[in-house]
């Protein structure tokens, strides 16, 4: 499969996404429509990503065909808390090793 670089687009679409464009509602999300095999996930993987990430913006990829045997949801749910973990502070992590599930601090 040939690949088209569109670092263009890319920068304009992690603009929106961020709410640096006058007229957009793109910070609410992004949803990609197309046949299958139009290069929709490359686009995502090879120049979305990257520019967002280039943005310290925390991305998380989830290919919801992976495991068809599997609820989406709890795919997203899995991807989104891999990405969470690896941002965990050190005593987040030592609490989750303790076994401690949640926190209440001040009542709440």
């Amino acid at each position: 499969m040939l690949y088209y670089p569109r670092v263009q687009l890319a920068c304009e679409l992690a603009d929106a996404l961020q709410g640096k464009t006058l007229f957009s509602d793109a910070p609410n999300g992004l949803f990609l429509a197309a046949p299958r095999r139009t290069g929709k996930s490359t686009f995502l993987q090879a120049d979305l990503k990257p520019e967002l990430e280039r943005r310290r913006v925390v991305v998380v990829y989830v290919d919801l065909w992976s495991d068809l045997q599997r609820d989406p949801a709890s795919l997203m749910v899995e991807a989104v808390g891999r990405s969470l973990h690896q941002h965990l502070g050190l005593v987040a992590k030592g609490a989750r090793s303790a076994g401690l599930d949640s926190i209440t601090v001040g009542g709440i």
